[in-house]
């Protein structure tokens, strides 16, 4: 899942990078008197703001499809392989992946 991820971000990106600066609202300063230099200024803000807005929605993204994914597995867990609801992990499930973070010392309470 995340390789399809990463081939959407990255047409994306490639898509935004072979579009005109301005097109994307990067317009060349007019205070130089060298018109090519400011145009080379504003492809490469253009370039930096592709570049960190991609990588944020990359990170948002995989953020998203985590989540969801351990959703899917508890899920799968509890539900087709029929994982017994007891008191141990009524609430929560401690995944595999997760063993190395630490255990939360207080459980909320049950609702009566």
């Amino acid at each position: 899942m995340n390789d399809v991820l990463y081939r959407c971000t990255e047409t994306l990106e490639e898509g935004l990078l072979s579009a005109e600066p301005s097109q994307l609202g990067f317009f060349p300063r007019t205070t130089s008197s060298d018109p090519a230099h400011e145009d080379e200024k504003a492809r490469e803000r253009a370039k930096l703001e592709i570049e960190e807005g991609i990588l944020k929605l990359e990170t948002l993204m995989e953020g998203a499809v985590d989540k969801n994914f351990d959703r899917l597995e508890i899920w799968s867990l509890r539900n087709v392989l029929c994982l017994p609801r007891d008191e141990k992990i009524e609430g929560w499930l401690r995944l595999k992946h997760y063993e190395v973070r630490p255990t939360p010392t207080v459980l909320p309470e049950k609702p009566h």
